[in-house]
């Protein structure tokens, strides 16, 4: 007992006794004594804190960091605590483990060295279960004031025990120092190292500090060493060589980290936009060419079959009339009908017609029926509510309903969409064989075509729907159908907080949108589960894994629904229009103010736990409202450069750009109205705010609209391109039209984790891009008008008819029992 008495360092007027008494109740950690103990407690903070910095520290451009303010201070708070209590529970149990015997070390002190040691995991557990897990995230409703009172009252706290421990062991205060030290230069790198983004110049400043300290801390920890009564003086053990080249390889990534600009973005002599810009431009008019290559009827039908390699359906005739009557532009391509009923094809009428009373027999389904029997249309009465939308339904095909066979419309009446098949079970159905045209075709539908159809089934039957509403659908429907090795499939979760580069590498270029369809594909996309209110909280999510016909008017893609043009796009009483007056004219597009306007209100998705921040609309209006988020911004090197580089930019650093102040540049999306929030809607107001509703045609004074999903395909995107601004577009959905609009040509695609959003703006804004039409037009007045023209030719209410007569005669010849005799020849 007295040798171990000895060994104590004495402190001015404290006497070993003293030193001893106090330690019974409270007995500061042990210095890290040895090299080898202050490599293996860098070890163990640096691979406990590489965990926990990706969920401490979730600073990322696909998150709304202000929902998250309050959680951050707080774990920020206890940041302090974790990095002395891991460089204490680590010294405890070395010391613990290795004197256990001796008398010297009181229970007190080993009680307390293991509840060190568990309360760093501990801590770590549950912000990983704070970060994961919305339904308890229950310190991201914590007022923000709040929040940062208990964090400094924590950090005090904590600082104070620091103080009083280092008081009565002042010799060790060095020792203490490299604790602590150490900590905070492996917790900085490390933080950012997995942040995938830039590192805030506070945190490279903490670590340069934090090492300079450290090496004058073992410096003086070596000088300041007294040899113990007794004891022969031995040479100090320095760290090792390792130890020393660990932290000069830290600090060289933390200066790499300092310089961005210098070290991480090359230098392209031409912008990626004005690439994608002529891709686009030539891809539109090669499909615009074959579209309405056919001058005649019997052009047509030859084109049909040509295509399709089967003889048009029964009255083509009528159909091609109806098209070349109201001056349509599409005449021969409509790929998008075929390939939703491509997998019906493989189902005999039968069986079809079979599967279309399963989905509407039983009104828990939520799938009406529009009955067409004799050329005249009966309407299912079972949904009081949605009575008005298959009545809307019954008029866009008013014209040419005489025209149509018996048949039966299944109806989605719900916004999201409604089957979803399994990779492995769509394979099978698209690999069967293929029916053949017969020889011998006849001209007119089939007598029988109505069998099964009014016949009520037999035997009772469990529902072939699921409730899945207001949960994440993305792992159990939403990616069945993509390929078992895809990565959606593969990965089972992710970090809300982590913007995946990887996911939109496929189908982005510089981070702009190069392929548009590919970026609504989920399979290669596992982020996608927390970036859309669609995927984390739909409001009226019945689904199927069946292969069930029903008529959606809009679908992700993987989703088997048949799309048709949306009444809200159709009807006069429900669609919003371009339609300027003398109360919002519609300026030309260089007197527009350079400003991106949206307004809108939180209609994506159902949010009751804080999911609401991964939202796509909340992101976008956190965007508008945060002004010190960086993000990469693509400029040229300097004015008239044709030189272009990232530089990472705040909003308030992007508008205040040399380059941009000059233009006027602003950005104006704000929320009207909370909706689908519950519980979060105090929370989501206080964070946003809301500004009072204006009228859709307001928009036209604005140069750049964007165009955001709701709980299925947004309603306002038509007008966007048919006005003579230029239209953005976000959006995880497909609708009839997208095979004959072109991202790029006719509106300008965004990521839906909008980190490519600032330098597209810019792009625009500026004027930076080398395009200019044969008009004279820059860049976005050349796709402003460009949408504007196609649409007005090709997205008309005329058009909508037309699309949908020829589906319907499609759909009529698939329940025809003679499908494969019937059909159209001259």
């Amino acid at each position: 007992m007295s040798g171990s008495r000895d060994r104590r360092w004495r402190k001015g007027n404290l006497s070993v006794e003293d030193t001893q008494a106090f330690s019974g109740v409270f007995r500061p950690p042990y210095g890290l004594d040895s090299a080898r103990d202050r490599r293996i407690a860098a070890l163990l903070a640096f691979s406990v804190w590489i965990g926990s910095s990706m969920f401490v520290y979730p600073r990322s451009t696909v998150i709304c960091e202000a929902s998250l303010a309050s959680r951050i201070v707080i774990l920020q708070g206890l940041v302090v605590a974790i990095d002395i209590c891991i460089l204490i529970c680590a010294h405890q149990c070395i010391e613990g483990i290795r004197v256990a015997s001796v008398s010297s070390i009181s229970g007190t002190s080993a009680v307390f060295g293991a509840m060190c040691f568990a309360y760093a995991p501990l801590v770590l557990t549950f912000s990983l279960i704070f970060q994961l897990v919305p339904g308890i995230n229950v310190l991201a409703h914590i007022d923000l004031q709040f929040a940062k009172a208990l964090a400094w009252a924590v950090s005090l706290v904590f600082i104070i025990l620091l103080v009083i421990g280092c008081s009565i062991y002042q010799k060790r205060v060095m020792t203490c120092f490299i604790a602590t030290s150490s900590v905070y230069v492996l917790t900085s790198i490390s933080s950012a190292l997995t942040n995938r983004e830039e590192w805030a110049v506070t945190d490279c400043i903490k670590a340069i500090s934090a090492m300079m300290a450290l090496i004058y801390a073992f410096a003086n920890d070596s000088r300041s060493r007294k040899v113990p009564p007794g004891k022969i003086q031995q040479p100090h053990q320095v760290p090792s060589l390792v130890f020393y080249t660990t932290l000069l390889l830290l600090a060289c990534v933390t200066v790499f980290k300092i310089f961005p600009d210098n070290t991480n973005f090359s230098v392209v002599q031409e912008h990626p936009i004005d690439a994608l810009i002529y891709a686009a431009d030539e891809a539109h008019e090669a499909w615009a060419l074959q579209a309405k290559q056919s001058q005649s009827l019997q052009a047509a039908a030859f084109n049909y079959q040509k295509r399709y390699n089967r003889l048009p359906p029964p009255n083509f005739h009528v159909w091609y009339n109806f098209a070349v009557a109201r001056d349509t532009d599409v005449l021969d391509d409509f790929d998008t009908i075929e390939r939703d009923l491509a997998p019906f094809r493989a189902l005999s009428p039968v069986e079809l017609r079979r599967r279309i009373k399963e989905a509407v027999d039983d009104r828990y389904n939520e799938v009406g029926l529009i009955k067409i029997r004799n050329g005249k249309a009966q309407v299912d009465t079972r949904f009081e509510g949605h009575a008005w939308m298959m009545d809307v339904m019954v008029l866009m095909m008013e014209y040419f309903m005489s025209s149509l066979p018996d048949m039966d419309i299944p109806f989605n009446i719900n916004d999201e969409s409604r089957v979803v098949v399994p990779f492995e079970e769509m394979q099978h159905v698209l690999t069967s064989q293929p029916r053949v045209q017969a020889a011998n075709v006849a001209r007119n539908w089939s007598t029988n075509t109505g069998a099964l159809l009014d016949e009520p089934l037999s035997g009772e039957r469990e529902s072939l729907f699921e409730n899945w509403s207001f949960r994440n659908n993305f792992q159990k429907y939403s990616t069945v159908a993509c390929p078992p090795a895809s990565a959606s499939r593969q990965t089972s979760s992710w970090f809300p907080s982590r913007l995946c580069l990887w996911c939109s590498q496929p189908h982005t270029v510089s981070h702009f949108v190069e392929d548009w369809k590919l970026a609504g594909n989920p399979c290669h996309q596992p982020d996608l589960a927390t970036l859309h209110g669609f995927y984390q909280g739909p409001g009226a999510y019945k689904i199927t894994k069946k292969l069930l016909p029903v008529f959606s008017a809009s679908k992700p893609q993987g989703y088997s629904d048949i799309l048709y043009p949306s009444i809200w796009q159709w009807d006069e009483g429900q669609r919003v229009k371009y339609a300027p007056n003398q109360n919002y004219p519609s300026p030309d597009y260089t007197n527009k103010s350079n400003t991106l306007f949206w307004r809108g209100s939180t209609a994506e998705g159902f949010t009751d736990f804080g999911e609401w921040r991964t939202f796509a609309r909340q992101r976008l209006v956190y965007m508008n409202t945060n002004s010190t988020q960086s993000l990469p911004v693509y400029l040229p090197q300097s004015k008239g450069s044709n030189e272009y580089t990232f530089k990472p930019l705040s909003k308030e650093q992007l508008l205040s750009h040399p380059l941009l102040k000059i233009t006027g540049l602003t950005m104006d999306t704000r929320f009207t109205n909370y909706e689908k929030a519950w519980a979060d809607v105090m929370y989501e107001s206080k964070v946003f705010g809301t500004v009072e509703s204006t009228d859709f045609q307001a928009n036209w004074q604005h140069k750049y609209l964007m165009s955001m999903d709701e709980g299925s395909a947004s309603k306002t995107f038509i007008p966007l391109v048919q006005s003579n601004s230029l239209p953005f577009r976000a959006s995880i959905f497909r609708e009839w039209f997208d095979d004959r609009i072109v991202a790029w040509k006719h509106f300008v695609p965004i990521d839906l984790r909008f980190h490519g959003l600032w330098s597209t703006l810019a792009y625009f804004a500026g004027g930076f891009g080398a395009i200019r039409s044969d008009e004279g037009l820059d860049a976005g007045e050349f796709i402003a008008q460009s949408g504007r023209l196609w649409g007005s030719r090709s997205l008309r209410r005329d058009d909508m008819e037309i699309y949908f007569f020829r589906l319907l005669l499609e759909w009529g010849r698939l329940l025809d029992d003679q499908r494969d005799e019937v059909g159209y020849q001259l």
